[in-house]
């Protein structure tokens, strides 16, 4: 077993894979916003990644129970980590580029 810490063919595959999708975000969502108001696109983005997230747990890790007796801070941090920096990033790709958008 090759314990060494360099990055192989496959993680350097996987990095460039990972940079084009984000990237690529940034560049259709500046498609996006011309034709679909940002603060829609946010809630359609994020309504999208969140049934797909609760498909992904539906019964698995007994989560459930935790997201009820928490939901007001779990609500909370998803608007500070999510909602908020996602809408300020789609509105300012209204005056801005994608390039600039995405540093």
């Amino acid at each position: 077993m090759n314990t060494t810490n360099g990055m192989n063919a496959l993680t350097w595959s996987l990095l460039l894979v990972l940079g084009l999708i984000w990237g690529g975000s940034f560049f259709f969502a500046r498609i996006a916003v011309h034709y679909v108001p940002p603060f829609t696109l946010v809630f359609l983005r994020l309504s999208l990644a969140a049934v797909a997230l609760h498909a992904y747990i539906a019964g698995r890790f007994g989560i459930y129970d935790l997201l009820r007796a928490h939901w007001r801070q779990f609500l909370l941090l998803g608007l500070i980590n999510n909602a908020v920096p996602h809408a300020l990033i789609f509105v300012g790709q209204t005056h801005m580029g994608a390039g600039l958008a995405s540093s």
